[in-house]
């Protein structure tokens, strides 16, 4: 004997047909939002929409073309900017170690005048 199958209808839908879903989502109570997805809202007034003013007109033709060129030049000078700090650090470095030198042979004889 074969048990009676029953069908549970959920509130998540799980089955589709040609036309749409086979089980519509239930309606919670005291929920006054559907679970189902809101319908697309479009615009439908007729506004005339205002032409674009002459001094945005270069912005929206060659706009991707200025970020491009800015973009590059902003690269450019970090870069630049880097290697110019990098030489100063080193020129600074190459100094201070000639100084350093010096010092150490003014020191040695300095020691060596005294010791004698």
């Amino acid at each position: 004997m074969a048990l009676p199958v029953r069908l549970v209808r959920s509130s998540i839908p799980t089955m589709m047909s040609s036309r749409g879903l086979l089980f519509r989502p239930k309606r919670l109570p005291g929920s006054l939002r559907n679970l189902t997805s809101s319908p697309i809202r479009r615009n439908t007034t007729t506004q005339e929409s205002k032409p674009p003013s002459a001094h945005r007109a270069p912005y929206k033709n060659f706009g991707g073309a200025f970020i491009k060129v800015f973009m590059g030049a902003v690269f450019t000078y970090q870069l630049i900017y880097y290697a110019w700090t990098r030489l100063e650090v080193e020129e600074l470095k190459y100094e201070k170690s000639g100084q350093l030198s010096e010092l150490e042979k003014k020191a040695l004889e300095l020691s060596t005048s005294k010791g004698s």
